[in-house]
């Protein structure tokens, strides 16, 4: 008990120079974002709810808001059930999956892209572009560049319904720092650690949620995307998992801990739309047969944390800068 007392207070000024490093510069040193890491993991989480609560306090005195219009009907991630319904089921169970009303022709048009266009191989860490029934990788990702490039994804990137949940989820005003689509295949016979198909928790930031999105339809033995409810929670995952830090954790360690019945499996048609807090434990469950393609936008209270590749002004399409910029996201957003 005193040993992790004493590495968790001893954690805090690494943590805190990295802050002022980062305000001043832009960057987080590696040693300061490991020692956010050891401060959640010595703590089960509560340390970093006190980061947090600080960068949430300085970000909102610093008057930093979005523009955000009162109804969006054209916003093709929205629910009928509103913004604090979701935002009340993300910090209750972590999750909250919806039915959108993502157009066909748009969830079309986005599988068409993926299928038109040099996608990295997982495995193989090489482009090229995926045949559908003739993968040659577990996984095909996207680069961030790729999707902020093509006019086609602005709509899901400037949702204002996911934009509110974002806020006030996170209690100040979010970056969009994370963008990904990728496809899982069937190409693996086990279960592939590297394609994120063991379960895990994810510490690339002080405090964020995801906006998973099935662009086409997931059954079961498409690979689902898997959470263990209420896993999000501070005390939540035993001090055994998190002493272990960012290793893959075995399904039925997960179970033993938890009980199965925890475990929530997201099967649905295209179009559905998960928001997730993955500081709970996830995964995608191994692909058995047929493939699944997912898009995904992670909006953090800081860019503290993980060094990601920086987009540029130049990499972002016109129509993307100007609908940030009317929403009080400059496109600075992402450099």
């Amino acid at each position: 008990m005193l040993r992790r007392l004493y590495g968790a207070l001893g954690s805090w000024p690494v943590l805190i120079f990295g802050v002022f490093y980062y305000i001043s510069f832009g960057r987080t040193p590696s040693r300061s974002y490991q020692a956010m890491i050891r401060i959640f993991c010595l703590t089960k989480g509560y340390g970093l709810d006190v980061f947090n609560f600080m960068i949430r306090s300085y970000k909102n005195l610093l008057g930093q808001r979005l523009i955000l219009p009162r109804n969006d009907h054209s916003d093709p991630i929205n629910d009928l059930r509103g913004v604090d319904f979701v935002v009340s089921a993300l910090r209750n169970q972590g999750y909250c999956a919806i039915n959108s009303k993502i157009p066909k022709d748009l969830l079309d048009a986005m599988v068409d892209f993926s299928l038109n266009n040099e996608s990295t191989m997982r495995n193989e860490q090489k482009s090229e572009v995926y045949t559908r029934g003739k993968p040659q990788s577990v996984r095909y990702d996207f680069s961030a560049k790729t999707i902020v490039g093509a006019e086609l994804f602005n709509d899901l990137l400037t949702s204002t319904f996911a934009l509110k949940v974002a806020t006030s989820y996170l209690g100040c005003r979010p970056w969009l720092d994370v963008l990904g689509m990728w496809w899982h295949t069937a190409f693996a016979k086990e279960p592939d650690s590297e394609a994120a198909q063991l379960y895990h928790f994810d510490m690339d930031r002080p405090k964020w949620i995801k906006v998973f999105i099935y662009l086409t339809d997931v059954a079961g033995e498409n690979g689902p995307h898997c959470f263990v409810e209420g896993s999000h929670r501070s005390g939540a995952v035993p001090r055994s998992l998190l002493r272990r830090g960012y290793a893959r954790i075995q399904d039925c360690e997960v179970y033993q801990l938890f009980g199965a019945n925890k475990e929530k499996q997201f099967i649905g048609p295209a179009g559905t739309v998960i928001f997730e807090d993955t500081r709970g434990l996830h995964k995608g469950l191994h692909v058995h047969s047929g493939d699944r393609l997912i898009f995904q936008m992670q909006f953090s209270n800081s860019k503290f944390g993980t060094a990601y590749p920086e987009l540029k002004q130049a990499d972002v399409n016109v129509g993307l800068r100007e609908r940030l910029s009317s929403l009080g996201l400059p496109c600075t957003l992402f450099s």
